[in-house]
């Protein structure tokens, strides 16, 4: 069952680029860990131009081992410090799904 980490984000004013470079590094990271990374921008609806990235893994156990390397992971840390010292953006909504048989 594949795990998805959702987070979705509004950008602050002056911050698009900075924000998408560093989504670039924690790409890396995170694809350098075993996952899968992407980001995508909602156009319309309840929070116009958000982003939203997406961490993917194959199933729970991935899940567990690839967050236990990012706590590890020095790159990773970086990332969140940044966050909190400088945020880009404001978090508004974070999730993890799951993918449903039917």
């Amino acid at each position: 069952m594949t795990v998805f980490s959702v987070t979705t984000t509004r950008v602050r004013d002056g911050k698009y680029q900075d924000a998408l470079a560093r989504y670039a590094k924690l790409k890396n990271v995170i694809e350098r860990h075993g996952g899968t990374f992407r980001i995508r921008q909602q156009l319309f609806e309840a929070n116009p131009l958000t982003l939203t990235t997406i961490v993917e893994t194959p199933g729970w156990s991935e899940f567990g081992t690839l967050f236990a390397a990012l706590e590890k992971d020095g790159e990773y840390q970086e990332f969140v410090a940044g966050v909190r010292t400088n945020p880009f953006g404001d978090l508004i909504q974070r999730n993890i799904l799951t993918d449903v048989a039917v």
